[in-house]
């Protein structure tokens, strides 16, 4: 349109047109890329391969990346370079991740519940958002193993 590009030069290259969709209508294609870009990325970082929980394939997989699999290739690098445990689970993503299928790591208190009420509801957000293991749990609550066992019995969570 400025007629800084020859017109010629443009049907020079468009021998072999070449259309790619964007990331979030070839989801089936997630899991591989994932798979892929943290075998690429822990060879390269000398880190220890990174294993990502259902949890997290399920965020990964249903996130709408705007950016493409750039925006995944990079969620990916950063996730190996920052995260020490070998077993990622939705506590390790960013928060952008987080809203996805309401894995948000807040939730909304109902004015008038018991002080009691509010903590059985934390201890359940806690298990079915962020982590299902009781020794997880504890560490994110800030309790004891052994304080958080008590809990579940008490609220009858087991």
């Amino acid at each position: 349109k400025a007629g800084l590009f020859r017109d010629d030069l443009y049907y020079r290259l468009n021998v072999i047109p070449i259309s790619l969709p964007p990331l979030t209508e070839r989801k089936e294609d997630i899991p591989l890329l994932v798979d892929m870009f943290l075998n690429r990325f822990s060879q390269i970082h000398h880190r220890k391969h990174k294993i990502f929980s259902s949890e997290v394939m399920k965020i990964m997989i249903n996130y709408s990346w705007p950016g493409n699999v750039r925006e995944l290739q990079n969620a990916i690098e950063r996730i190996v370079i920052t995260q020490k445990e070998r077993v990622i689970s939705p506590r390790h993503l960013p928060a952008r991740f987080k809203e996805v299928d309401g894995l948000s790591d807040k939730f909304i208190i109902d004015l008038g519940l018991s002080l009691k009420e509010v903590e059985k509801k934390l201890i359940q957000e806690t298990l079915s958002k962020i982590t299902s293991k009781h020794k997880e749990a504890a560490k994110i609550l800030g309790i004891s193993l052994r304080a958080f066992q008590y809990k579940l019995k008490e609220y009858d969570l087991l």
